[in-house]
């Protein structure tokens, strides 16, 4: 009998996590900044998450662990994307604030970036975040899988979890070499 609640509990997870990214699909591909960056209505949109690869970074603009590793995230971005991958990959950077405000009000925030996220951003969109965000510490790290959760890093990843990531993702989806 335990074992069947196991299953039961399993799937229960299973189809939670599922409907979980279900909701941040619909609400991202409704959202007028991702319209823009896609050039797509929501239909489109929506497709864009079949058989692709969605990296998500969660971050904020007041964070100083976020500012301070922009630049390791423009460097997973540069790994991944010299890799001949079998699917599509896209990089999405959810703040949630806007850069601009945030450096307006407290200038001494922006010495703590070298470099901007590379990232297409949606800027200051709160509940889109709360439908991603696993752990609710930035940076966090969500990579997507047409749709269904493939990986994700909470805090600021160190080289070992960067080489992990790049490798998993290489192995996965990577063109069969001859």
């Amino acid at each position: 009998m335990k074992f069947f609640t196991a299953i039961l509990l399993l799937l229960l997870c299973t189809a939670c996590k599922s409907l979980y990214f279900d909701s941040f699909i619909n609400m991202y591909c409704n959202n007028s900044q991702a319209k823009l960056i896609h050039d797509a209505d929501s239909v489109q949109c929506r497709s864009l998450f079949d058989n692709s690869l969605f990296f998500i970074l969660v971050s904020s603009y007041t964070c100083g662990y976020c500012l301070a590793s922009f630049d390791i995230f423009n460097n997973i971005k540069d790994q991944v994307e010299i890799l001949d991958l079998k699917v599509p990959v896209y990089f999405v950077c959810l703040s949630e604030n806007n850069a601009s405000e945030v450096f307006a009000n407290f200038p001494n925030y922006k010495r703590l970036m070298k470099n901007d996220i590379s990232w297409d951003k949606i800027e200051g969109n709160q509940p889109l975040i709360e439908t991603i965000w696993r752990e609710s510490v930035y940076p966090e790290l969500v990579v997507l899988d047409s749709g269904k959760l493939y990986k994700s890093i909470v805090g600021v990843p160190v080289e070992e979890d960067i080489n992990k990531l790049i490798f998993d993702i290489n192995k996965s989806f990577g063109m069969p070499q001859n």
